[in-house]
């Protein structure tokens, strides 16, 4: 996907994210092909390498797209999700003292670019659920009240139930790193599993949890997280889950 929106093949693109769009298929795992088809297109396919030029290349292929199908959510989803990663490239992802008043401020304009073309994209007719884990990056960027955020989450999960990944870009709002407390991901895990119920709510609770311990911190020791009395399934349904 990356390589076909670096050739400017919108066409092959287009295919390939209403297929996993509307099939709502999955790799082995749980993970959303849906989701793994913006990953390969939110940043220019040198990915870590990448030039200025190289993002001028990539956000000019995205607009090309988007003039090649107007009325089409997945190029403006991927644009918002550049704008994004162009706006954490100038910000850096160390503590907030360790950037500049000039790189805050491209970070701020960037992230409007990002929440702008999302509000375009949700005028369209059709709807993509990866809008909402975008718009949830938006609001990590942006500090949403907690309410605003937990209102996002809601409507998300109201427009595509399984499409788990809203609740770990949630889990990541509520870590102390950025807008929670201690033991709150542990809280919404145990929340989330209980209102699902069954081997989804388990599968749930293992991939929330996930959020809240792998936080590896050179300077801090990881987030701790008690998995408390679900552990054990956790651990088997993580071994043992072929699909």
């Amino acid at each position: 996907m990356a390589a076909s929106l670096y050739e400017q093949k919108f066409d092959k693109l287009e295919q390939a994210a209403r297929e996993a769009r509307v099939g709502k298929a999955r790799f082995q795992g749980g993970v959303w092909k849906l989701w793994e088809f913006y990953d390969a297109v939110d940043t220019p396919y040198m990915r870590q390498n990448a030039t200025e030029v190289d993002w001028t290349a990539y956000f000019a292929s995205l607009n090309k797209w988007i003039s090649a199908y107007p009325e089409s959510p997945t190029p403006q989803v991927a644009l918002a999700m550049g704008y994004i990663n162009y706006a954490w490239k100038a910000r850096g992802h160390g503590y907030s003292y360790t950037f500049d008043d000039a790189s805050r401020d491209l970070f701020a304009e960037r992230i409007a670019k990002a929440k702008f073309t999302l509000m375009q994209a949700y005028r369209l007719k059709e709807k993509c659920p990866h809008w909402y884990e975008v718009m949830q990056s938006v609001a990590i960027a942006e500090g949403w009240e907690k309410s605003q955020a937990r209102e996002l989450l809601e409507k998300a999960v109201a427009f595509e139930p399984g499409y788990y990944h809203y609740y770990r870009e949630y889990a990541n709002f509520i870590l102390p790193k950025w807008y929670g407390e201690e033991a709150e991901v542990e809280a919404f895990a145990e929340e989330v599993s209980n209102r699902v119920g069954g081997q989804e709510g388990v599968f749930l609770y293992f991939e929330i949890a996930s959020v809240g311990t792998c936080q590896c911190d050179s300077a801090k020791a990881p987030f701790p997280i008690c998995l408390g009395r679900k552990s054990n399934r956790v651990m088997l349904l993580s071994i043992n889950s072929t699909d």
